[in-house]
């Protein structure tokens, strides 16, 4: 059976939340959307943020915010069992 969410995309959900990942680079901009309902061990790179550690686990990441379109993964924690 196919996987079916609340949401069709991540962005949609009261969960996510939004932080710029620290890079070594200060030219290169990266996005990551992060669900605060599964927590993770924050060491990672992908974990630092401009915000400070996140111990939420990153869902995608891109150079260009388009993070927001990001699909629902299969782990979320809204899946609805039909």
């Amino acid at each position: 059976m196919p996987a079916c969410f609340k949401f069709k995309k991540c962005s949609q959900c009261h969960s996510h939340e939004c932080h710029r990942i620290a890079t070594p680079d200060s030219f290169e901009h990266e996005f990551g959307i992060y669900c605060s309902e599964v927590k993770v061990k924050p060491d990672g790179l992908n974990q630092r943020t401009l915000d400070g550690p996140i111990d939420s686990k990153l869902i995608a990441c891109s150079d260009n915010g388009s993070e927001m379109d990001a699909k629902v993964p299969d782990w979320c924690p809204h899946y609805v069992d039909k």
